[in-house]
């Protein structure tokens, strides 16, 4: 007896298309397979490879951060250009910032500070689609993304500097619009979605969750059991496209059942000290998560902050926002 997520089959014969695309899930993920399927169709078009390892960590701060209260704090200004808190001085003579940035005032000698990059447009969809992407975006009316994101161009161009781990991850979730994602570049380069928060004290990625009735020991069995279905998926796909499947299958099921890929998503491994001290708040353990995702392959890494869009009450929203990102 064959039974997969409540379906019983006496056998393989029974098995429809519409079933083997409902069972997909069960049977670890075509969706992740799929994806590295595309992931290695690229490379085999030309995609360069890179050695480089070097990764980035972006925070974006949607809405974007008041500058003369942060980073700019004109000292000097008229006083209705100043921001609305004191300065202070970092550890690089000449530099001051807010005050509400203590600790990053402390490294400032680490820091750059690039006050030229700017865009001229006071309206946050193409805004954002321009420092999301590079290039000037569309308007609220018609706000779909027309560029790909930088963290899948990086993606596309570089790859993951450890497989599994996905090249291009974003925490919690793609957000900005929408234009966090590949757009032409193909699915295969959109972000890996870790989907909760990081400071939640249940924190697990669905993505990487088995579904409802495996464990990492029935995973094993499945192995086998994928076997099955060379028939149907020659029949589904006569081009040749997934003889290879199983290769890709290898791999979605280290990304679900794997050590690495787990072992980089527990932050419970850490030293509680350390998770003191990268704040016990949705922007530490984000930031704490990108570096361990970091050090474990990924590429890119974009912690989504929430909302910085305080025209309403930006001291109260300030005040609860900078402290975090200065940890």
């Amino acid at each position: 007896m064959l039974r997969i997520d409540g379906h019983s089959f006496q056998n393989c014969s029974g098995v429809t298309r519409r079933s083997f695309l409902q069972i997909g899930a069960p049977l670890l993920g075509l969706g992740i397979a799929d994806l590295l399927r595309l992931d290695s169709q690229a490379a085999d078009a030309g995609r360069p490879v890179s050695s480089s390892k070097k990764s980035l960590i972006i925070f974006w701060t949607d809405g974007g951060v008041s500058q003369q209260d942060s980073y700019d704090v004109k000292p000097d200004a008229p006083a209705e250009y100043r921001g609305m808190y004191q300065p202070i001085g970092t550890s690089v003579p000449g530099i001051a910032l807010s005050e509400r940035l203590p600790f990053q005032a402390k490294v400032m000698d680490r820091l750059s500070i690039v006050r030229s990059v700017h865009h001229e447009n006071g309206i946050h969809a193409p805004s954002a689609h321009w420092m999301q992407t590079g290039y000037f975006g569309p308007t609220l009316a018609r706000n779909a993304a027309q560029k790909p994101s930088l963290g899948s161009v990086i993606a596309r161009s570089l790859g993951s500097r450890q497989p599994p781990m996905p090249a291009y991850v974003t925490i919690p979730k793609s957000e900005s619009f929408g234009y966090q994602g590949a757009v032409y570049l193909g699915k295969a380069f959109n972000p890996f979605e870790v989907g909760a928060d990081p400071n939640a004290k249940d924190f697990k990625v669905p993505n990487l969750s088995l579904p409802n009735g495996l464990t990492t020991r029935s995973v094993d069995s499945r192995r086998t059991l994928l076997k099955t279905f060379d028939t149907l998926r020659r029949d589904i796909d006569e081009t040749g496209v997934m003889e290879g499947l199983d290769t890709f299958k290898q791999q979605a099921l280290e990304m679900v059942a794997g050590d690495r890929m787990r072992a980089a998503f527990n932050l419970n491994a850490e030293d509680p000290k350390v998770r003191d001290q990268y704040g016990r708040h949705r922007y530490g353990q984000s930031a704490l998560l990108a570096r361990r995702l970091v050090e474990a392959g990924a590429r890119c890494v974009n912690i989504n902050t929430g909302n910085w869009d305080h025209h309403n009450d930006v001291e109260k929203g300030l005040d609860e926002h900078l402290p975090p990102l200065d940890r």
